[in-house]
């Protein structure tokens, strides 16, 4: 049977998010119990009027069963929130319960550009968790500039953002890395002083959200 179209062995399923909700008392929520999709929601991901990032919003909503105790009404708000990571990670959570662990894809050689076929098991791609999922911010330093940078944990809010860029095509990396910057120098930030910044100082930021935000890691080596 093509792994496309594996039946997978239940319909709802539990996973533990690499992150988790962090409601108002400051507790963190990982479980998580998604169902499968339906020709419904396959329709939504289908709409040509729907931007991407808003597509996988309601994907999520609709599928996410919930988190923790939470459930119904409250994944609309809960949902937008979660770190990217655990948006990837719901995703692939989803994509498992609907059709099963394994999922074919195909990738061409770059040296002699034959295209060939190959299998990844889902169940196997390494998860990193946050050291601390209750900590949403941290401070660094950059190291050419000497800014003092306030970082955020980018979340399903910040991806819209960066959706709306790619969009208009309109400084999509300085808007990546300005989705995860609450301030500098304690003033907020903006996307030109973002763009002054050396290239040292933005690629120590991207390295600093590496760190620091947990996810899946979907590189695979064939």
């Amino acid at each position: 049977m093509d792994p496309q179209i594996e039946i997978p062995k239940s319909s709802i399923d539990s996973y533990e998010l690499p992150c988790g909700h962090v409601d108002q008392e400051g507790n963190v929520h990982t479980q998580v119990t998604v169902r499968e999709m339906t020709g419904e929601d396959e329709e939504v991901l289908a709409a040509r009027n729907m931007p991407t990032a808003k597509k996988v919003n309601k994907i999520l909503i609709r599928c996410t069963e919930s988190i923790g105790p939470f459930s119904g009404q409250a994944l609309q708000f809960i949902i937008p929130e979660l770190t990217q990571g655990d948006r990837i990670y719901l995703l692939m959570a989803i994509r498992r319960a609907s059709l099963g662990d394994e999922m074919p894809f195909q990738t061409t050689c770059p040296q002699c550009k034959e295209e060939a076929r190959f299998i990844v098991d889902l169940n196997e791609l390494e998860t990193k968790k946050m050291a601390n999922p209750a900590l949403r911010h941290y401070d660094v330093v950059l190291p050419k500039s000497k800014h003092k940078v306030r970082m955020k944990v980018l979340t399903g809010k910040g991806e819209e953002a960066i959706s709306k860029a790619a969009i208009k095509g309109q400084d999509i990396i300085s808007t990546a890395i300005f989705a995860r910057i609450e301030s500098m120098d304690d003033k907020p930030v903006t996307i030109p002083d973002l763009k002054a910044l050396a290239l040292s100082d933005r690629n120590f930021l991207r390295g600093s959200w590496e760190d620091h935000e947990g996810g899946v890691d979907t590189e695979i080596q064939v």
